[in-house]
């Protein structure tokens, strides 16, 4: 019984947490979505159609969502792609497409 309580109130207290478009079912922050992006970029690079739709859908959801968004090739220890500015990502030592 302990253990159910604890987690209806964990599940309840990262629900009061999130962001208004992560309550939609999308994760509010840049850095979400970029692994999402990265993740269908991946499967579609071996051949998974869906996966290339999902990775065109995510690209239109960061372009909505942070309309300054650009592409990035990163150093191998820099583990994103998407900034929410050429700056930014330069900053980083990435190259911006």
């Amino acid at each position: 019984m302990k253990i159910l309580f604890f987690s209806l109130a964990s599940a309840l207290a990262i629900i009061l947490q999130m962001p208004a478009e992560a309550s939609r079912g999308l994760p509010a922050d840049l850095e979400s979505l970029d692994q999402l992006w990265q993740t269908y970029n991946a499967s579609c690079e071996q051949g998974d159609q869906r996966a290339c739709q999902l990775k065109e859908k995510y690209r239109e959801i960061i372009k909505q969502n942070f309309p300054n968004a650009v592409p990035a090739a990163c150093p191998p220890n820099l583990k994103r792609v998407w900034f929410e500015s050429g700056r930014k990502g330069m900053a980083s030592g990435c190259q911006m497409f």
